[in-house]
């Protein structure tokens, strides 16, 4: 049996920033079980999609502190992550979905962001392409943007197998156990010790949480996505729609990629695409953008959303299993607050001090009553 100062479950990108961050701190004795393939869950299926318009400071602060990450990425990494700061633009088209924006930008800009309030006048005049008919106003943030998520993962993976950290692809935990001292890890191949243990399993981690005989009540959702044919470049931004979820970028290459609010509970973890999306979301994109009436879909998939009860981010140990930590129910947003999660469970991890209060993503919040939730689980 081997021993290990800490495994973690799940090779997706919050894993492997976790397994990186704590690598830069010289911590090499880790463990990676992810029981598929890097790339296979919902790190894999994404839009790429980095933004840091929230609603709530705990997530602006993860989201900007991972954009000034993303930014130096490719060279930390030695591969092209393809981050473009193109913006994001979202749209609303109600008057109380206005003011939700109106008090968002207001305390993104207390923090350092700097997105601003469009009327619809300006809105036609920059996005002349945009069907505006019932819009009311935006929100834009510049330095928000889009990435290709494979070269995330892969250059994750290098770096960290660079480090003699070592990633098991293709093993399955099966059991784990907690004998006050240290825990065992069992898989289909093996079983191991670790001081930590940590929950990144995405949408399997109430599953994972259940095999330590822990209650987790996240829900895992089934999202779909489609790439079109390329075209001229004529989009910026990604765009995101708060009527009905709809978001949508531009590759460099010219493909537009995209999906939209319609999601249900995946209980079965299927990953089946199906007709009822494809009819949805071209209605959808040819009611935003009429030019795409003439564009050819070239492939559909589908993800899932591992959600929490609010909708926020659970990071932290469990009260009654220390060194138990969750790091997961990031709905669709994993991939753009990964690099900073990463950074501060590192911090946590090699005890040292937090830049951002973890208190407030344990799963202790969920004794209190549920909050509102997150207002912009968009995109």
């Amino acid at each position: 049996m081997k021993k290990y100062d800490v495994i973690i479950i799940g090779a997706g990108v919050i894993g492997l920033s976790i397994a990186y961050n704590l690598g830069l701190k010289g911590c090499r004795s880790i463990l990676v079980i992810e029981k598929k393939y890097i790339s296979y869950g919902a790190s894999g299926r994404c839009g790429g999609g980095i933004r840091q318009q929230w609603s709530t400071e705990e997530n602006i602060l993860l989201a900007k502190g991972s954009v000034e990450i993303f930014k130096r990425l490719s060279k930390e990494l030695g591969i092209n992550i393809w981050f473009r700061q193109g913006g994001y633009l979202f749209l609303s088209y109600n008057m109380d979905e206005y003011e939700k924006l109106k008090r968002a930008v207001k305390l993104q800009n207390s923090l350092g962001v700097n997105s601003i309030l469009m009327n619809k006048g300006e809105i036609e005049k920059k996005y002349n392409y945009l069907n505006t008919d019932r819009v009311v106003g935006a929100t834009f943030c510049p330095t928000d943007g889009t990435l290709f998520p494979f070269p995330v993962l892969w250059g994750y993976a290098e770096r960290i197998r660079d480090m003699n950290i070592t990633i098991n692809e293709f093993e399955e935990v099966t059991g784990i156990k907690h004998d006050k001292k240290e825990y065992t890890i069992i898989t289909n191949k093996n079983s191991y010790e670790s001081d930590w243990v940590i929950n990144a399993a995405g949408a399997w981690s109430s599953h994972i949480a259940a095999l330590a005989n822990i209650k987790l009540n996240n829900v895992p959702y089934r999202h779909e996505i489609l790439v079109t044919e390329p075209i001229k470049k004529f989009m910026d931004p990604m765009i995101v729609s708060l009527k009905n979820g709809l978001y949508m970028s531009q590759t460099m290459r010219g493909e537009v990629i995209g999906g939209y609010g319609l999601a249900e509970k995946a209980m079965d973890f299927s990953m089946k695409s199906t007709t009822k999306f494809l009819k949805g979301v071209s209605h959808n994109f040819i009611s935003m953008i009429p030019r795409l009436s003439e564009v050819r879909v070239l492939r559909q998939w589908a993800g899932l959303y591992d959600e929490s009860p609010d909708g926020k981010p659970v990071i932290g140990e469990e009260e009654q299993h220390p060194k138990f930590m969750e790091v997961n129910g990031l709905g669709g947003h994993g991939f753009m607050l990964a690099p900073k999660i990463g950074e501060v469970v590192a911090e946590h991890i090699c005890n040292e001090k937090e830049d951002i209060d973890l208190n407030k993503f344990t799963t202790s919040r969920f004794k209190k009553e549920i909050s509102e939730k997150e207002s912009f689980s968009l995109g």
